[in-house]
Formats: structure tokens, C-alpha cells, sequence
């Protein structure tokens, strides 16, 4: 009786500390609920400051469009959805059209008034990065500094934004342009300097609530070749990403979505730090999957494929099974990891150099041919003629007896007896500095 009155009290402990568990995971959810609405709801007032101004329309087109031509975005990298990203780029586009036409034609204020919400709208539409605001804010202080090179600024908050800028030093186009036909009051600037200030904190907020999930996960990388802190700031990297991209709306834990953030962040660092030489991770994939399918090619069939079998195996194209393998070879660094350990051995210790002539052979060269000359120039003109046109010195082809002796006019016969008798008179003169070079 007294055992089954300590199990239920057990249980009953038991059962307390995990609804305790769970309350205080339910109350952490319901906080960064409250932070991420926070941070969503300054960045979209952010938005809407900036996408009142052509210019900001006209920078996305700029930049994006740049991007896409040059490829200049890596996988890893990629802040927005693709599709999502183009879309909003080209209905950007036509109402920027739009607009410079009605610009250019001097219409009715009304209708480009118009034109330019409609631009606006669009604009909030596109799904700017943290990069695209600061960069963004950091154009129009610029812009704004130029403008009023000549004024001084008393609003502190505008002050401060601008040592940022000045610090960084951002910007490097004429920015005094960049915001006409309309002028920027100093009002609008320290508005835009304000929202900016609230959606950083609140995003800072969010951040700092869940460091903790990214010490948590970073403990069970530990043991790598990674250090510790390392892990941790890759992680807060993807913890930073999470902040950026989570929509509250769609109904998802914050610390879910963020843990996955963070544990891609995460790999991907293990995943390059493992190799000399960094691939990007859309290579990298692709590495996995071909090696994936060779291994389950071996555990069907019982042998290695060839190219050609993994490329029908894996649903790729020969080329591309060419490239993966090409790449995926292991690098070996030349010197040696630690420069300062002088016992240290490297494989550039052990290999031969074949790129360029030592300077000895290239010496030994020179001497040989400067002593065979001097051994030339002691025979008879006919003498050197036969031995040069015989071994093809000052010829680019070797010549025959007969074709010497077509040459001379001799027979075949004399041809080689004037060359046993040559090479008699070098080798009693200069035979033995000549054996010196064998």
C-alpha cells in the first residue's frame, strides 16, 4: 500500500513538472509571438516610408537586375523567394514606366499622384532583405547630406544616423540627385531615421529572446573541428535570418522555424570549414546526391557504375556527372597547417618542381654549348658542314648521309668517313670536358 502511494506521488511530480515545462514553453511561444508581430509591424512601416519614393522603386530595379545578369547571388545566400522576387520586380517595373511617361509628358499633377501610390503600392509588395533597408536608409542620408551640405542638422537622431553612415562609408554615387523632382524635409528624414531605429530594436529584441535556443542547439555540434564559438556565431546567423523571414500569421512556432534556420546555418559552416577550398552549397549538394546514388547503384547491382550508369541512375546528364566528380576531388594543402612548427612535413617538401629549368641545368646548358661550338669552329669547313647537317645542330632536321652527300656532291661513303674523321679530331681536343656533361 505505502509503494502505491509513493508511485502515485511520483507520477503526480512528474506530471507537474512537465505541465511547468509546458507552461513555460507556451509563455515563450506567446512572447515572441508579441516580438515578431512587433518586428513585422515596424518593418512594414519602414516600408511604406521608403516605398513613397520613386527612387526607392528605381534602386530595387537597379539592384536586383544587376544581380540577376551577373549571378551574382549564391545559393546559401538568397534572402527571398525566386518567383516571388521576379514578380514583384517586373509589376515594379511597369509602374516606374508608367510613370517617368507621365513625368516626361507634363500631365495632370492628379494623375501622377496616382501613378506614383500605385507605384508605392507595388513597392511595399516586394520582399526587401535586412541588407536592402540599411542599405536603403544609409542612400537617402547620404542623399539628404549633400542636399544640406550647406545647413547644419540639429535633430540628434539624424545626427547620429549620419556618423553611421560617414563611418561606414556607404556611399560612394552622387546622391544629390538621387532624390529629385521631390525634396526630402528634414521631418521625413528623421521619420525614416525612427522607424528604421524601432525595427532594428524590435528585431534585436527577438534575437536576444532566443540566444539561448542557439547555445542549445550549437552544444550538440560540439566536438568537431569547429570551435564552440564558432558554432554559435553561425548560429546567431541563422537565428538572424529566422527574425527576418517569419510571418506570425501563417500559425508556426517561432522557436520551430528559427531552429531550423539555425541548424542550416549551422551545417552549412561544417560543411565548408571540412574543405581546402570552399564550394557553394548548391556544389555541395549536388556532391551528396551523386554520391548518395552511387552508393545505392552499388547495393542493388553489387558493383561500381561507370559515368554513364550513375548519370541514368541519379537522373543526371553525363556533363553534369563529369563536373560533380571533377570537383569533389579532395584538396591537400601544398605547405604545411602550422607555419610555425619548423619540424612540421608538407607534400611541397617531397615534390619535384618540373614548371621551370634549374638554374644548374639551365648553367650546364649554356657551358655545353659554348664548349661544343669551340669544338666546331677547330674542324675544316667541310668538316663542320657534315657534323652539323648530321646531327642537326643549326638544322631543324637531322640529315642522312645520302642527303649530305647530294648536298656536297660527295658519295655516301666519303660523307661518313669525313665524319669519323671529325669527330676523332673533337674527341682527342675536348673528349674528356665533353664526357663531363654525361
Amino acid at each position: 500500500m505505502a509503494s502505491k502511494i509513493k508511485l502515485a506521488s511520483l507520477q503526480t511530480t512528474d506530471d507537474v513538472n512537465t505541465t511547468a515545462k509546458k507552461n513555460v514553453k507556451g509563455r515563450t511561444e506567446i512572447a515572441n509571438l508579441d516580438l515578431a508581430k512587433n518586428v513585422q509591424v515596424c518593418k512594414y512601416q519602414l516600408v511604406n516610408q521608403l516605398a513613397q519614393y520613386p527612387f526607392t522603386a528605381q534602386w530595387l530595379v537597379g539592384k536586383y537586375e544587376l544581380m540577376t545578369k551577373t549571378k551574382d547571388i549564391e545559393v546559401d545566400n538568397v534572402e527571398t523567394d525566386g518567383n516571388s522576387e521576379v514578380d514583384n520586380l517586373n509589376e515594379i517595373k511597369s509602374k516606374l514606366f508608367a510613370l517617368k511617361q507621365n513625368e516626361a509628358k507634363n500631365n495632370a499633377d492628379h494623375h501622377f499622384d496616382a501613378l506614383k501610390q500605385k507605384l508605392a503600392f507595388a513597392t511595399e509588395q516586394f520582399p526587401f532583405a535586412f541588407d536592402d533597408l540599411v542599405q536603403l536608409v544609409d542612400t537617402f542620408m547620404c542623399a539628404y547630406q549633400a542636399l544640406k551640405s550647406s545647413v547644419p542638422v540639429k535633430n540628434d537622431c539624424i545626427v547620429k544616423r549620419l556618423n553611421i553612415v560617414n563611418r561606414h562609408k556607404h556611399c560612394s554615387i552622387n546622391h544629390g540627385c538621387c532624390l529629385s523632382p521631390d525634396p526630402v524635409s528634414e521631418q521625413a528624414i528623421a521619420s525614416l531615421v525612427t522607424a528604421e531605429s524601432k525595427w532594428l530594436d524590435a528585431r534585436k529584441q527577438l534575437a536576444t529572446a532566443n540566444s539561448g535556443l542557439v547555445l542549445f542547439i550549437a552544444n550538440q555540434y560540439k566536438g568537431g573541428f569547429m570551435e564552440f564559438e564558432d558554432l554559435v556565431q553561425e548560429g546567431q546567423t541563422g537565428l538572424l535570418k529566422a527574425v527576418d523571414k517569419f510571418d506570425y500569421r501563417l500559425g508556426f512556432q517561432f522557436s520551430t522555424y528559427a531552429s531550423y534556420w539555425i541548424r542550416q546555418a549551422i551545417s552549412r559552416s561544417l560543411t565548408r570549414s571540412e574543405r581546402v577550398v570552399r564550394l557553394p552549397f548548391g556544389q555541395m549538394s549536388a556532391i551528396s546526391k551523386v554520391y548518395r546514388a552511387k552508393d545505392d547503384f552499388i547495393m542493388r547491382h553489387g558493383h561500381e557504375p561507370t559515368r554513364q550508369e550513375l548519370a541514368e541512375f541519379s537522373e543526371l546528364s553525363l556533363e553534369e556527372i563529369n563536373n560533380v566528380l571533377a570537383i569533389s576531388q579532395n584538396v591537400v594543402p601544398l605547405e604545411p597547417a602550422d607555419e610555425d612548427d619548423d619540424e612540421a612535413v608538407a607534400p611541397i617538401n617531397f615534390l619535384e618542381q618540373n614548371s621551370y629549368q634549374h638554374a644548374f641545368n639551365k648553367m650546364a646548358d649554356s657551358e655545353l654549348h659554348d664548349l661544343i661550338q669551340d669544338a666546331i669552329s677547330g674542324l675544316s669547313e667541310r668538316e663542320a658542314q657534315v657534323i652539323c647537317s648530321r646531327f642537326g645542330m643549326n638544322h631543324d632536321d637531322e640529315m642522312t648521309f645520302q642527303e649530305i652527300g647530294a648536298q656536297l656532291n660527295l658519295t655516301r661513303e666519303r660523307v661518313r668517313q669525313i665524319q669519323v674523321a671529325a669527330l676523332n679530331k673533337i674527341k682527342n681536343s675536348y673528349g674528356e670536358e665533353l664526357m663531363s656533361f654525361l
